[in-house]
């Protein structure tokens, strides 16, 4: 991973220097929400040279990166939700994938089956906008 600043020198410098286009374009141009994180994973671009599904993997590698970092800091495990995060993955993969599902509450959205291995508590089906018994 490498982290690409979007400016040079100090970010307060930056953004009086960026203040006029800025107000020009209605947009800020300069500061973290601008800069890139750039992720390679065996030597490719994630964003250009994986495909959907690694890229899928290296987003939820993340997510479940930061969730542990939080339970580790804070001392409180949150509640973790992924939203159709099986969609594009293989089954070995997906397995994976549960497999380092933290302890604690998750919340799991498929529109298809249940992922591979997964052991829900609680199964809640949803079809034309209305829980099904």
């Amino acid at each position: 991973m490498s982290y690409r600043r979007s400016f040079t020198g100090s970010l307060a410098e930056a953004i009086a220097a960026s203040r006029q286009e800025d107000l020009r374009r209605q947009v800020t141009t300069v500061g973290p929400q601008r800069d890139e994180l750039e992720i390679e994973a065996g030597g490719l671009d994630s964003r250009t040279r994986l495909s959907q599904g690694r890229q899928r993997a290296v987003a939820l590698a993340l997510r479940l990166g930061i969730h542990r970092y939080v339970t580790e800091v804070t001392g409180s495990t949150p509640v973790l939700l992924l939203d159709d995060a099986f969609s594009e993955l293989d089954e070995r993969t997906s397995r994976a994938l549960v497999a380092e599902l933290p302890r604690g509450q998750a919340l799991l959205t498929t529109a298809g089956e249940l992922p591979p291995g997964a052991s829900p508590d609680l199964v809640v089906e949803i079809s034309a906008g209305r829980v099904l018994p």
